[in-house]
């Protein structure tokens, strides 16, 4: 049913709707490939409607969740460097994702030591969370 409406939505035009309820259905799910892969759809579905706080929240979770490739990351990048929420995240002042997005690009397609990609991504997770924060919060 939930595929049916997926693709029903999709083919009208509604993709923010559908993003909406994707995170709905999959936000608090098990951890596993079905819940990144349906997160994945709402990110892109919200990217592509210009819905960047949403697009970033969801980016965030996933990279959480440690599902993130070097496509989300670039994506993530990019977003983190435009306004959202009347914050600027290349603003060297502003503490939070923009900073560190490079961070998050490097552990995710460079770093090809395991321990190292472990550090770095929980140091990108907690700068994730700060920036998080700020979205949710309007700081």
């Amino acid at each position: 049913m939930r595929a049916a409406y997926v693709v029903l939505g999709d083919k009208l035009g509604w993709r923010g709707i559908v993003a909406t309820k994707l995170v709905e259905w999959w936000l608090e799910a098990k951890p596993g490939p079905e819940r990144l892969s349906n997160l994945r759809g709402a990110f892109d579905r919200f990217n592509d409607v210009g819905r960047n706080e949403d697009a970033v929240r969801i980016g965030c979770e996933i990279v959480r969740s440690k599902g993130a490739d070097g496509a989300l990351a670039k994506e993530l990048e990019r977003l983190a460097n435009r306004e959202i929420a009347g914050v600027r995240y290349d603003d060297p002042k502003t503490v939070g994702l923009g900073e560190n997005s490079h961070d998050i690009l490097y552990a995710l397609v460079v770093l090809d030591d395991q321990d190292d990609v472990h550090r770095a991504s929980h140091d990108a997770a907690s700068a994730i969370g700060a920036a998080s924060a700020m979205v949710f919060t309007g700081r």
